[in-house]
């Protein structure tokens, strides 16, 4: 366990960073949206988890400091990506955020400032912290959902979660805990409590979210009963950076990725401008209906391919996944796994 000296050298030197883990639609593949997880890269490149550094922060107000470090990190790479794809950012936010209102007037302040609509964030609470019922904390949490702001209870069904914590709280989305959906299978009754959350939930009007999908069983359980977006290992690779823009991403399965039965409609200028004022180098592109060799899809972290709607849009970092569209030679999930 890292101390509370260490991680201050470390905010000092910028050592953390977001890695993005895709949330994916069950029904169409595509990338709806990501979590922010951070992460802490040493100077020589060593990943430090946040299991490694996070409770001592929350244990001090180190956790807050992290906070409102990081946060703006968020903004700058939701900018950009709202530029290429409208995608639905989730940040972990702790207790401790909320027990004043400097985290929301930020947060409201920073998606204003950079013109981004508030849906485009959505604030993950572990159940843990919702359990505790503090007004405080729900008095200071209710303007980001009165401003549009998405809230997600992370880990549902990992403690105590029932349906009064659910009417107690504004949530736009609940997060099935991985555990959950692991043992979703085995019995009958663990079947019946996932069935039954999703159709609880789904009737609050909130939305669900599977961690971990690991089978094809699991996928086609959790389709049948009504759940429509995923997220984790398993069926998905593990997170990765997003140090720059989203660009088509070839990782040596798919023998080309095509370019659209269309032109991007506001034409091949306006990735190159993105990239030439964030500094990142250009990609050549051609125009529609013409394919890219793998050897043409470029693979070098900082850069910017033509947006073409079917092409697969993904983070830096993050794979191709099984049944995303556009993507020669790939089934979708209606299909199954190859």
């Amino acid at each position: 366990m890292k101390t509370a000296a260490e991680i201050l050298e470390a905010l000092r030197n910028d050592e953390f960073t977001f890695y993005y883990q895709p949330k994916i639609s069950l029904i169409t593949g595509k990338v709806i949206g990501a979590e922010a997880l951070i992460r802490w890269i040493r100077p020589d490149g060593s990943i430090i988890m946040p299991s490694e550094f996070i409770p001592v922060a929350e244990d001090s107000d180190l956790i807050a400091e992290i906070t409102r470090h990081m946060f703006p990190k968020l903004i700058q790479d939701m900018v950009v990506l709202r530029d290429v794809e409208e995608l639905t950012l989730a940040f972990n936010a702790s207790a401790r955020d909320f027990h004043d209102d400097q985290f929301t007037r930020m947060a409201l302040s920073a998606l204003e400032n950079s013109q981004l609509p508030p849906s485009s964030l959505q604030v993950e609470l572990t159940e843990t912290i919702t359990l505790q019922n503090d007004p405080l904390l729900k008095k200071h949490i209710l303007p980001l959902r009165e401003a549009g702001v998405g809230l997600a209870m992370d880990d549902f069904g990992k403690g105590y979660s029932s349906i009064d914590t659910l009417s107690q709280w504004p949530f736009s989305a609940i997060k099935l805990d991985q555990g959950l959906i692991s043992r979703m299978l085995q019995s009958e009754k663990n079947a019946t409590i996932v069935e039954s959350s999703i159709r609880m939930a789904h009737e609050l009007g909130i939305s669900v979210v599977a961690e971990g999908v690991e089978t094809n069983e699991q996928y086609h359980h959790l389709l049948a009963a009504g759940c429509r977006l995923h997220q984790g290992t398993g069926l998905l690779d593990q997170p990765g950076p997003a140090a720059g823009p989203v660009h088509p991403v070839h990782r040596g399965r798919y023998p080309l990725v095509r370019a659209a039965d269309r032109p991007h409609p506001h034409g091949h200028h306006r990735p190159r401008a993105m990239a030439q004022a964030t500094g990142h180098r250009t990609g050549q592109g051609r125009r529609h209906g013409e394919e890219f060799p793998a050897s043409a899809v470029p693979e070098h972290p900082a850069t910017v391919m033509p947006r073409m709607p079917s092409w697969p849009l993904v983070l830096r970092g993050w794979p191709i996944l099984r049944g995303t569209p556009g993507v020669s030679g790939c089934r979708s999930p209606a299909q199954g796994l190859p």
